[in-house]
């Protein structure tokens, strides 16, 4: 990697790091092999696009299994459980515009 490849690396990794999102998009290793195709600054914004999406599927899964889980173990309470699912999709939902916004 170039110098500025290597600054633009070393910030996104940080910045994911620091959002706590850094193992959510596959961890360093990812950000280094998406690194590598990068070439140009135009196609960086892309990729951060991507890792952003595989974030979000990622959260969707995670909330997914857990609520199907607690699904089988806690059928006392339907209306409850669905607000739940429903507040931790919606986070997601929310999550993601923000993200979008902020690129």
């Amino acid at each position: 990697m170039e110098r500025r490849e290597t600054d633009r690396f070393i910030t996104l990794t940080q910045v994911l790091r620091d959002r706590g999102q850094l193992d959510q998009v596959g961890g360093a290793a990812f950000v280094t092999e998406l690194f590598t195709f990068i070439r140009l600054p135009r196609n960086a914004g892309y990729y951060i696009e991507i890792l952003q999406e595989k974030w979000t599927l990622r959260q969707v899964i995670t909330t997914c299994t857990e609520y199907a889980a607690r699904s089988y173990d806690e059928q006392d309470n339907v209306p409850s459980l669905l607000d739940e699912v429903e507040q931790q999709i919606n986070k997601i939902a929310r999550e993601r515009f923000q993200a979008s916004r902020s690129r």
